[in-house]
């Protein structure tokens, strides 16, 4: 399976210039982790230039500052984004979130990000795999006799 089949196409975003509380507000009410960062290029085109997490507030700027006043979401993302095609295999898409050290990964197809792979994603699919290939074997030995 490809990772473009299983990921999520519901994607947050935000703005580098965007304060803080403003992100943490939305990441309460979209109940996500994360925020794709959009930096407005010429005419209607938005590239990403990074991604904001949950985590990343709370360990580069909660950590840090006491007074949030003036803080924006360019102080808080990683710009260092990992982007993974969708035609990337599930194992391949784990690689690269691993070498890269990261739990959350946009996911792009002809250039247009398609959606959002997150690496909770990634453990219920494989459960879910796992889980049929034991009811498989526990079908077998029960057929026995």
């Amino acid at each position: 399976m490809s990772i473009g089949k299983m990921c999520r196409g519901e994607i947050s975003t935000i703005s580098e210039n965007t304060s803080i509380q403003e992100a943490a507000k939305l990441m309460k009410e979209k109940h996500v982790g994360c925020l794709l960062v959009i930096k407005k290029e010429g005419g209607d085109g938005q590239k990403p230039s990074g991604i904001m997490t949950d985590r990343d507030i709370v360990l580069k700027i909660l950590t840090h500052k006491s007074n949030l006043e003036g803080v924006t979401v360019a102080e808080a993302m990683s710009e260092d984004l990992l982007m993974l095609s969708s035609e990337q295999g599930i194992k391949e898409a784990i690689e690269a979130m691993r070498d890269k050290g990261v739990r959350r990964a946009p996911v792009i197809e002809n250039n247009k990000i398609l959606g959002i792979v997150a690496v909770d994603d990634l453990m219920i699919l494989l459960v879910d795999e796992l889980n049929q290939l034991a009811d498989l074997v526990k079908h077998q030995v029960s057929g026995r006799k």
